[in-house]
């Protein structure tokens, strides 16, 4: 019998509670029964077990949307309906506060510490997706604390309105001045709808298109992303993370190519100026 759920390398975990972003998007908070070590950004591999196939647990990873000084680990999780209904996911929006999950040992080498190694550190962009904004949602409740060593911009790029995961949370850090500690903060939160048009985006007065569009429209005078950044979108200024579904990464990887940046490897002078994290186009079901 293949059972990963009894694993020994993998720590249980409890579900605590489930907060509805929409019917089919959520973040699910986790207490785990010892600390998991991670860096802001590592993603985990979430198992469950399924009543119709007891010997065949379904396991997917997920990065981890809370930051490491947190007791719960938090995941942020779209149902998949189609093509199929996703197996996972299914079975998670069944689970009752109590319900035993695993979690293996985060891995990942999608964190901060290329950027805060940098001696003068540039103005870090954010660049989310959809569930992509999970790795950012836990690296900036950790720069809060911590300290960050430059300006942030956080993008996020959703269909409806309704799907800004955390925004009154990324709103309420754009307006501080001072972080956790009282040193200096500057972050910046620009979302963006993809159907400005349609009903469920009635009354959104923000920025529109998908979040390689912020790209796109840099360059002019009236760009909402190099308004944020207070100066242009290069890579002498700018270090970029972005994260979010293969074909949403290549869009955004042929803009800021066409913009002078070379990532996700080292340029010729050693120097790193974009990290990609993707995922399939099920969304992790």
């Amino acid at each position: 019998m293949n059972d990963d759920f009894d694993d020994p390398r993998r720590a249980s975990a409890r579900l605590a509670q489930r907060r509805d972003v929409t019917g089919d998007l959520a973040l699910f908070d986790f207490e785990p029964e010892r600390p998991l070590a991670f860096e802001p950004g590592q993603w985990t591999q979430l198992t469950l077990r399924d009543p119709a196939a007891a010997d065949e647990p379904v396991t997917r990873p997920y990065t981890i949307a809370s930051a490491p000084h947190e007791p719960r680990i938090t995941l942020y999780v779209r149902r998949v309906h189609k093509p199929r209904p996703g197996r996972l996911t299914s079975l998670l929006w069944q689970l009752a506060p109590g319900a035993e999950v695993r979690l293996s040992a985060p891995r990942g080498r999608f964190t901060l510490e290329a950027w805060r190694s940098e001696p003068a550190p540039r103005t870090l962009l954010m660049l989310a997706g959809g569930t992509g904004l999970a790795p950012f949602a836990a690296q900036l409740e950790a720069l809060w604390r911590e300290g960050a060593p430059a300006p942030i911009v956080l993008c996020h790029g959703v269909s409806y309105a309704a799907e800004l995961g955390l925004r009154e949370r990324f709103e309420e850090l754009a307006r501080a001045q001072v972080d956790a500690v009282g040193r200096r903060w500057r972050l910046r939160y620009l979302p963006t709808v993809s159907r400005p048009t349609h009903e469920r985006n009635a009354g959104w007065r923000g920025a529109c298109g998908r979040v390689e569009a912020l790209l796109a429209g840099c360059g002019h005078r009236d760009s909402p992303l190099e308004l944020a950044l207070g100066h242009a979108l290069d890579p002498e200024h700018v270090f970029a993370m972005a994260c979010g579904y293969a074909r949403t990464l290549e869009n955004v990887q042929g803009e800021l190519r066409a913009r002078g940046f070379v990532g996700p490897r080292r340029a010729a002078d050693g120097a790193l100026d974009l990290l990609l994290d993707s995922f399939g186009e099920d969304g992790g079901n």
